[in-house]
């Protein structure tokens, strides 16, 4: 396993949503739920100095797209 600098930021995408048949019904809820999910695995495992969603299924993209910055 690679270790993570202070200054490399992680990128990571999803090609199938676990959780795209309910987000069509009610992406908010589903989307924001999947989203602290994320973020609290990170925040469990390193200090997150960002977190943010570049792109989003919901919103016509291919990918759930994340921008993280983490230090170990």
């Amino acid at each position: 396993m690679e270790s993570i600098s202070d200054t490399d930021p992680i990128k990571f995408h999803y090609d199938h949503c676990p959780f795209n048949e309910y987000a069509q019904l009610e992406p908010l809820f589903i989307c924001g739920l999947h989203n602290a999910l994320l973020k609290g695995m990170f925040e469990t495992l390193y200090f997150v100095e960002e977190f943010k969603q570049e792109e989003n299924m919901i919103n016509d993209c291919s990918t759930c797209r994340y921008h993280v910055i983490v230090t170990n």
